[in-house]
């Protein structure tokens, strides 16, 4: 399973938004296609980002990380109100 936590460097308690997309934002800096990085790493990166950007994600991911569920099976985008999640998508995960 994958952690994102340490796709983007950051400790596993961090529970700051600002914090999350700091950690983002420099990686990106450094592993982006247009600085000659990775398109993989970036891919990776950019998911990690994705799970981890909203409250939601970061218990979701912290819990699947201790269970060792598969991240298909809690991985959900959520709303900007961080309360209501969207309808999963029906494509399959890849993660």
């Amino acid at each position: 399973m994958i952690n994102h936590f340490t796709v983007l460097g950051i400790p596993e308690s961090t529970d700051d938004d600002v914090a999350v997309k700091r950690a983002y934002r420099s990686k990106a800096r450094t592993h982006h296609s247009d600085v000659g990085g990775d398109d993989a790493e970036m891919a990776r990166i950019n998911r990690a980002y994705e799970v981890l950007q909203r409250r939601q994600g970061r218990l979701a991911h912290r819990a699947a990380l201790r269970t060792g569920s598969p991240q298909k099976q809690y991985a959900q985008h959520w709303t900007q109100s961080d309360d209501v999640p969207w309808e999963p998508s029906s494509e399959p995960w890849d993660g």
